[in-house]
């Protein structure tokens, strides 16, 4: 090619004009322009191939997410209603009945039974640390779903971290009981005044907690589920219209069962939380800034994207 350039540059005027008209300058400028032609033509078709790519991993990892969310709330409805639900209504229900027993004395002084639940219990298995992982590294959110996973980790921890102080209570109370008088052993586990003045809320107190925590692993779960499967069906609406491709559709969990609907916690208790996260004008994700018809601006960029 240095060789051409240089006989080229050497050449007179009068023999460089015949040349250029030449057909075998006509052949070597049209061979340059279709190499050019080619080069940009590949490139465009390698580019488009890695964002076709790109969006179909997302879109698995978004199947993904949604599952292990989903096993995440569907284990805590279900550890809800088998255990921790009887168990928190139970403590409440025979608590008042201890009190109002102590405000009115039964005639006779016969003894009246009290339940105690003294069974341990501990955290099932919830996937949801691969979902963190699989959120992070490979889907394009932001927002309230990103606020959704450090609050939903937060309540798995915290509930984890109840259920062992709970075991650890149950294991303190089996030794002392035996030691003290039936009245005060109730006292201890219904928080009332014990005879020295005092008052232990210690395990009622973690029961409160165990149930708030066990609703807001419910709560948060679906909903990210719910968010999840939102920014899904956005970006495969995207990817089936750009690439005019099948894929496989976006995982929709249903929490609409008579059952399901029993257990969840209601959206008034997390008012407060769900207006820090009011919908309002931002950017979308990438495809949404590139590709989105709906502005002028997004339209051009679509344009400059796919030139």
């Amino acid at each position: 090619m240095d060789i051409l350039f240089q006989f080229i540059y050497e050449l007179p005027k009068e023999e460089l004009y015949a040349f250029a008209n030449s057909q075998f300058f006509s052949s070597i400028v049209g061979a340059l322009a279709g190499a050019f032609a080619g080069a940009i033509a590949a490139h465009r078709i390698g580019s488009n191939a890695r964002k076709r790519e790109d969006i179909e991993l997302e879109l698995r990892s978004v199947n993904l997410a949604i599952s292990a969310a989903f096993l995440t709330c569907n284990s805590m409805l279900g550890m809800k209603n088998q255990h921790i639900r009887e168990m928190y209504e139970n403590f409440a229900s025979e608590k008042e009945r201890y009190v109002q027993t102590m405000q009115n004395p039964p005639q006779g002084g016969q003894p009246i039974q009290f339940d105690t639940d003294l069974k341990t219990l501990h955290m099932p298995f919830v996937p949801f640390d691969d979902a963190i992982q699989n959120i992070q590294d490979r889907i394009s959110i932001n927002g309230r779903p990103l606020a959704l996973l450090s609050a939903i980790a937060n309540s798995l921890n915290t509930l984890r971290s109840s259920l062992e102080y709970r075991n650890k209570l149950i294991e303190e109370f089996k030794t002392l009981f035996p030691n003290i008088r039936g009245q005060e052993t109730l006292n201890y586990y219904f928080g009332m005044p014990l005879a020295n003045g005092s008052v232990n809320h210690e395990y009622s107190d973690t029961l409160v907690g165990i149930y708030q925590y066990t609703d807001d692993v419910i709560y948060f779960s679906s909903l990210l589920c719910s968010d999840l499967n939102k920014y899904g069906e956005e970006l495969r609406n995207f990817y089936v219209k750009k690439y005019r491709r099948k894929i496989r559709k976006i995982t929709r969990p249903d929490f609409n069962t008579e059952k399901a609907q029993g257990l969840m916690p209601s959206h008034d208790n997390y008012s407060d939380w769900l207006t820090m996260f009011q919908p309002h004008d931002e950017e979308g994700s990438w495809f949404q800034r590139i590709f989105s018809p709906n502005k002028a601006s997004k339209k051009d960029a679509h344009e400059r994207a796919s030139s």
